[in-house]
């Protein structure tokens, strides 16, 4: 289960990202249901990539002018998000810690044709677990200030068992989401020993560092369609087809093993079925036959169901006790019986006179994922 664009959403992917025909219609529907002054942060975001296209179907609107200012705000945000993250990956390899690029920062460095085209609010970099911890004391000595859920509660450590990522902000205004895990469905030591074997390089300002593979990518862009956000994500659909249309392919295998092992068949299987109704996407029929026929247990279908749909506080609250369930059992621990530990560790809770503030601010934001 995905949480699925809406109609205009889709119009304008379609016309972001298709060829011909398909993406001019949907381009003139779309249009005629919009007032660019009023665009949501969402589909602002894709603007470069409509610009683009529509620029190699030899559309002439007025609109374009416009879609080129947008495509050469992202470029010029994206440079300076790049030479931050590019400072940290040279102190991490001074350091001797292994770095990786994901999602945004990868996919602009190798699979779109320029950085103008894939916006982003962050740089995602992973690092090996077992330099998570380093890796934070080196961003933190480097100016970059832990982002906690609660900004009472900056203690990132305490996260490493039950989260995969956690943010760290800094005084130029970046930010850097740094992992551990690649996805928070699977954060045991070892989950993405795969994806660092088949992973590549890549040199990012002057940097070398590495980045997934693209069946690795493509699961990585799939579970994250899954998530519901208040700003709906958009770009996994861009990213998926941009990693699809790249020279070196999908290795089907892998992408159809990973899901099996990381137990997201499901959500990664409805992704993909979108993807091929709605974009085209050349996506193999037995790939989608052997991921939905893939085995998956009541935990999971209602994890994917919760996290494909606007969560208030109980919704939150279920996801997470669903998740330490995944991570206890992971671990050999007690689903459920260890949740007040858990939830310490995620919302890193030192000290119990901290509980109190938490609380009232989770009830104030309404939801706690």
């Amino acid at each position: 289960m995905i949480a699925r664009p809406t109609d205009q959403h889709t119009q304008l992917l379609r016309a972001a990202l298709l060829q011909g025909e398909p993406a001019l219609a949907a381009w003139r529907a779309w249009r005629a249901s919009v007032d660019l002054d009023r665009l949501d942060p969402a589909s602002t975001s894709l603007l470069p990539l409509l610009g683009r296209n529509l620029l190699a179907h030899d559309v002439t609107a007025a609109d374009l002018r416009f879609f080129r200012w947008v495509h050469r705000g992202v470029w010029a945000e994206n440079m300076r998000r790049f030479d931050a993250a590019a400072r940290v990956l040279a102190a991490c390899r001074a350091e001797g810690l292994e770095t990786m690029l994901l999602k945004g920062a990868a996919l602009a460095t190798t699979a779109y044709p320029d950085a103008g085209l894939r916006a982003m609010v962050d740089v995602d970099l992973l690092v090996r677990p077992a330099a998570a911890a380093a890796a934070m004391r080196l961003l933190r000595n480097r100016g970059w200030t832990p982002v906690g859920w609660a900004p009472f509660c900056r203690a990132p450590e305490m996260t490493l068992p039950v989260r995969h990522s956690h943010a760290f902000a800094h005084a130029s205004g970046q930010q850097v989401d740094l992992h551990w895990h690649i996805l928070w469905h699977t954060c045991r030591d070892g989950d993405d020993d795969g994806c660092w074997v088949r992973s590549r390089a890549v040199v990012m300002h002057g940097v070398e560092t590495r980045v997934l593979a693209p069946a690795d990518q493509l699961l990585h862009a799939c579970v994250l369609a899954g998530r519901w956000e208040v700003v709906p994500n958009l770009r996994w659909a861009a990213d998926a087809l941009a990693v699809l249309a790249a020279p070196a392919g999908v290795e089907w295998p892998v992408l159809l093993e990973e899901a099996r092992a990381r137990r997201v068949a499901p959500v990664v299987a409805a992704a993909l079925d979108w993807l091929a109704r709605m974009l085209d996407a050349p996506v193999p029929a037995d790939v989608l036959e052997a991921l939905r026929t893939s085995p998956s247990t009541s935990v999971e279908r209602l994890q994917s169901r919760l996290e494909s749909r606007p969560h208030g506080r109980a919704g939150a609250l279920g996801l997470l006790a669903l998740h330490q369930v995944r991570v206890a059992r992971a671990s050999g621990g007690w689903p459920l019986l260890g949740l007040p530990a858990y939830l310490r560790r995620m919302y890193e809770v030192e000290r119990p006179s901290q509980w109190r503030p938490l609380l009232a601010h989770a009830w104030r934001r309404g939801a706690a994922v």
